[in-house]
């Protein structure tokens, strides 16, 4: 026999205004270091591409080969409908859908 459990209204949760002053400082401090991160993997990538010849060649060379594929009209054909078909697999199971 199935009985009906009986459901208790969840409490609101309140903050004091020195917890809603803390959330917000390190809501803003956590914004601060994300974009220091973001800063210095910029620099370090720019530098590792002006230092490295070989790395930028691959790098021109995928750049191309991607420009070049897509310039085509990919739907027209199945062959090269496939590959961003493909790509999009991919991405879903990186993202994990």
């Amino acid at each position: 026999m199935l009985t009906k459990k009986r459901v208790e209204k969840q409490k609101r949760i309140t903050l004091t205004s020195k917890e809603i002053s803390e959330l917000l400082a390190e809501s803003i401090v956590t914004i601060v270091l994300l974009l220091l991160l973001n800063i210095a993997i910029t620099l370090i990538l720019s530098q590792l591409l002006e230092n490295n010849e070989f790395l930028r060649g691959i790098i021109w060379t995928t750049k191309g080969a991607f420009v070049g594929e897509f310039k085509t009209n990919i739907f027209w054909s199945w062959n090269k409908f496939i590959f961003p078909v493909f790509l999009l697999l991919i991405f879903w199971y990186y993202i994990g859908v």
